[in-house]
């Protein structure tokens, strides 16, 4: 795709040279890499002084907008990583409101962080804007919304231009200020969750619609900070899902606060890439290493792991850097692109600010493009997701349209000779058909009740109907993901509570682990307590009325079972296969359970 590049005159340079460049247009995207203040020989200027160093980097980039034709009224998001607490926040966001004065009202995210690159350097932003290439605006809408917190009128919770739409910082701060569940980050990821979902259908969008997912959270390096907050929000992404780079900070600069998250949505037909071999995490997750919309191509932050999540060459930055960059390769491939393609690339690195510990892995970045290269932004972090990861790279990339994916994965799409022997995939269809239908069931179905109060004896019927029914007919397969085998059926599924968490724990005949799948209750808690009232005015009325009366109040009843089993079919896309009976069957079960907790 036809790019220009942008490096103004005068412009603030690195003290290294690099392909790297400040701006790149694709098409109507504009993206700028991150703008310091920094002098045309590298050195910083206004040492220590945060607010005219923000000065000085929104002057520059409104110098790379205006030299790709564009300018800040055209900006869709602001980035904004800063030195500082929870008053420099507050002072930076009235700063730049000023700068921007209305005319845009981007999204704007601000990561707090202990330092940035070069000594004494406090603030870098990026921005992205969208501008038609015939120089006109491109029409948006900029929404504030209700459910968020205050933001100054220069800003905006959710942006939408044409098919894109960017979100502002999301977290457990309520819209009265204060911190839903202090410290507790279990609790503020169910929240930030639900909060993401609002906003998106606000936007007319879904969270199937997410292609960029980027997480920050309270953490030094451990796998235990993120694993727990990363199997809640995988709970409501199907698979396949968006592309994530997740990393940790020591702290928010409110203290309350355990994490937050930003995302990047897109509407219309995408496909999604794991390509042969790739690295893993340490649990599943349905998230994919890149994705592609129309012409637009997101690669997640890629690292130097292997398939079974193990760091390869631990804390060696120039090696993690070429195998991270490799990684970047394979994902574009997969996508029908290539390095020469990106626009954009974020590398966080384990570093301080020293510009030994930058310019160590951004030589070989740089390198890895033909010059011009693409615009970049780097940021040094005390530590990674795993120890001794040192770098993780996410880029953008720009391609034509009707340029081909050689490895295609569509939502709810395999090739044929990715999936097991009893299973076949029409291109057309939602999921794949099975072949075998005695493999492809539930065998055992067992509710870990063991610590619930006893149920009524109405409850215990409706319980003893639907297990009945669900063992003597269901249909229920384990999709192929990735390259992990997934064991035949039939299979044996044991549902519990646990941590406000549904579980659904699979085994096959044998009662070896097959999956396991930890799901939000968040979305079934409503149709839940819908479907227990209606129950109780049936069984009332079974007792009281005559049949017409119950036959109504049975209608209701069955339109409530059937909204609960879409919201289960649903919230199982790409974890597993049922048809609806099962799932009307399966969300009965949920609701003994549920109802017992």
């Amino acid at each position: 795709m036809r790019k220009r590049h942008s490096w103004p005159e005068g412009h603030w340079n690195w003290p290294v040279r690099l392909t790297h460049q400040h701006g790149v247009r694709a098409g109507q995207m504009i993206f700028t890499g991150g703008q310091v203040d920094l002098d045309a020989d590298g050195n910083v200027r206004n040492p220590g002084n945060i607010y005219q160093q923000c000065d000085a980097a929104m002057a520059y980039l409104a110098d790379v907008l205006k030299d790709l034709d564009a300018g800040l009224e055209d900006l869709v998001r602001l980035v904004v990583y800063f030195v500082g607490d929870a008053e420099t926040e507050s002072c930076l966001l009235k700063q730049l409101a000023d700068i921007l004065d209305d005319r845009a009202r981007p999204v704007v995210n601000l990561i707090a962080l202990p330092e940035l690159c070069y000594p004494q350097m406090m603030i870098e932003i990026e921005g992205v804007a969208m501008r038609t290439e015939d120089g006109r605006t491109v029409p948006r809408t900029c929404l504030h919304l209700p459910d968020m917190p205050f933001l100054s009128p220069a800003f905006s919770h959710l942006v939408v231009a044409e098919d894109m739409i960017f979100t502002g910082d999301l977290s457990a701060i309520a819209p009265d200020g204060r911190v839903a569940a202090p410290g507790d980050v279990a609790a503020q990821t169910e929240f930030m969750m639900e909060q993401l979902s609002k906003a998106l259908a606000a936007a007319g969008a879904g969270i199937s619609d997410v292609v960029k997912l980027n997480v920050f959270y309270v953490g030094s390096g451990a796998a235990e900070d993120w694993e727990k907050p990363a199997k809640i929000r995988a709970g409501y992404f199907p698979d396949p899902g968006p592309a994530p780079t997740g990393m940790p900070v020591p702290r928010f600069p409110d203290p309350e606060v355990m994490t937050k998250i930003y995302v990047t949505a897109m509407r219309g037909e995408k496909t999604y890439a794991w390509p042969d071999g790739h690295w893993d995490w340490t649990t599943p997750l349905p998230y994919k290493h890149g994705n592609r919309c129309g012409q637009m191509i997101h690669v997640g932050g890629q690292v130097s792991l292997d398939s079974e999540a193990q760091v390869i060459d631990p804390g060696d930055m120039v090696a993690q850097t070429r195998r991270a960059m490799d990684n970047v390769a394979k994902v574009l491939a997969d996508l029908g692109a290539g390095l020469d393609d990106v626009v954009k690339v974020t590398t966080h690195y384990q570093g301080n600010a020293s510009a030994e510990a930058l310019h160590e892995n951004l030589l070989i970045r740089s390198n890895s493009y033909t010059e011009p290269g693409p615009a970049t932004t780097g940021i040094p972090m005390p530590a990674l997701v795993y120890p001794d990861m040192v770098i993780e790279i996410e880029v953008t990339a720009m391609v034509e349209s009707d340029r081909l994916c050689p490895n295609r994965l569509e939502p709810g799409a395999q090739s044929d000779a990715a999936l097991p022997n009893n299973t076949s995939c029409d291109s057309g269809a939602d999921a794949c058909q099975v072949k075998d239908s005695e493999m492809s069931r539930i065998s055992h179905i067992e509710l870990d009740d063991a610590n619930l109060p006893p149920p009524t004896p109405e409850i215990e019927q409706e319980r003893k109907v639907a297990m009945f029914d669900l063992i003597e007919g269901n249909t229920f397969d384990l999709p192929k993901r990735d390259d992990r085998v997934v064991p035949p059926g039939p299979y044996r599924v044991q549902l519990s509570i646990r941590e406000k968490r549904l579980v659904f724990d699979i085994q096959t005949e044998a009662e070896e682990p097959a999956a396991e799948f930890h799901l939000s209750l968040s979305p079934f808690r409503q149709v839940v307590k819908d479907y227990w009232q209606i129950c109780e005015s049936y069984f009332d009325a079974v007792k009281n009325l005559p049949p017409g009366q119950i036959e109504t109040i049975d209608m209701a009843r069955r339109g409530i079972h059937n909204e609960g089993a879409r919201v289960l079919e649903e919230r199982l896309e790409g974890k597993a296969v049922i048809d609806n009976d099962t799932a009307r069957r399966l969300f009965t079960l949920i609701c003994v359970l549920h109802f017992g907790a």
